[in-house]
């Protein structure tokens, strides 16, 4: 049981360290072209729209990463996917169907 809790925190580690990379690099990359652009045209204010469409791609890499993270179930909540095994709901609704399957058969 340890060994799964571990594994849950790396997972959770691993993922916070990806928002702030998917964050940080577009924000750094087009701060950086808005200087560099800024410098050779002598227009130093394109560097702080080029900053926030940084700030925008950012946000829009974290909100894809989350979609995918996340699933709609039929009743419109969301549930963490599980790589390689069910989730609990899903395992509870097997578990249920499997006990009604078995119940059908004996009253016949």
């Amino acid at each position: 049981m340890k060994r799964d809790n571990k594994k849950e925190v790396m997972n959770a580690l691993i993922m916070v360290f990806q928002f702030g990379i998917n964050m940080i690099v577009p924000i750094f990359l087009c701060t950086l072209a808005g200087v560099w652009i800024g410098k050779k045209t002598g227009a130093d204010w394109v560097t702080v729209p080029l900053f926030f469409l940084g700030a925008f791609a950012g946000a829009n890499n974290i909100y894809r990463m989350v979609q995918k993270f996340l699933k709609p179930e039929d009743d419109g909540r969301a549930v963490r996917q599980t790589s390689g095994r069910q989730s609990t709901t899903e395992t509870e609704i097997s578990d249920s169907i499997s006990r009604v399957e078995k119940d059908v058969k004996k009253n016949k």
